[in-house]
């Protein structure tokens, strides 16, 4: 993951990012956007719990849900339990000028094993500039 880090990290733009991890291997693109939803996860906890899990345990936390996931994925059930129990409360707000703002989102339903996700990236007009989805 450090050498992906790496490439990730070198991104100018958030589409870069993103196309970047478009392009990753299924597997890897899984574990990716989960930790980085982790991730957000975890900044929110720190800002409004002030409580939040360490480096380790989040990526531990990612990499199983991608295990988890992949194995769904090759069983025909897909996506492992990626959401759990948290909801985001605050409405969307535009981004800042000439910003570009990534919300994800993504459900599982365990006892039939479907699932789904969804990315929408914005400008600051509030003008979607990139979209996709999935469901297996």
């Amino acid at each position: 993951m450090e050498a992906i880090r790496r490439e990730l990290a070198d991104s100018t733009t958030a589409r870069d990012m993103m196309e970047k991890v478009l392009k990753m291997e299924a597997k890897t693109q899984t574990q990716v956007v989960l930790l980085l939803w982790l991730w957000w996860g975890e900044r929110n906890k720190w800002r409004e719990e002030e409580r939040r899990r360490s480096g380790v345990e989040v990526a531990y936390v990612a990499a199983a849900l991608a295990d988890r996931a992949h194995t769904s994925q090759l069983q025909k059930p897909i996506l492992g339990r990626v959401l759990l129990d948290e909801r985001q409360i605050k409405a969307w707000a535009r981004p800042a000028l000439d910003t570009l703002k990534l919300n994800s989102d993504g459900a599982f339903f365990e006892q039939s094993g479907e699932g789904g996700w969804g990315f929408v990236i914005s400008d600051h007009h509030g003008s979607v500039q990139k979209a996709g989805s999935g469901r297996e």
